[in-house]
């Protein structure tokens, strides 16, 4: 087991779902998509419909930042993770 922080980043409906900013979780795995797929385990329905898609992965509306400076695109989610991590979710925000 990890435990690792997840963060909510400009997200107030992840953070009221999860009644907090912030949450600690013991992850039983290794990596980004294992704290993803942790939180939506122990967050609850309403959760986990919010921030995964049908396939239980992190919905494409959404970017996981790894220790406040990693983006990480949806298919760099096998990162590693560590005692103590953060992991940030956030809206995907694109422009041009």
């Amino acid at each position: 087991m990890t435990r690792v922080t997840v963060d909510f980043r400009g997200l107030p409906n992840a953070q009221k779902l999860a009644g907090a900013k912030s949450l600690a979780l013991e992850v039983d795995g290794s990596t980004v998509a294992d704290a993803v797929r942790t939180l939506g385990d122990r967050g609850g329905e309403k959760l986990r419909r919010f921030l995964l898609d049908d396939e239980g992965k992190l919905d494409l509306a959404f970017q996981v930042v790894h220790n406040g400076r990693d983006w990480l695109r949806r298919d760099q989610l096998d990162r590693p993770i560590a005692e103590g991590d953060v992991v940030t979710i956030t809206m995907l925000v694109g422009g041009g």
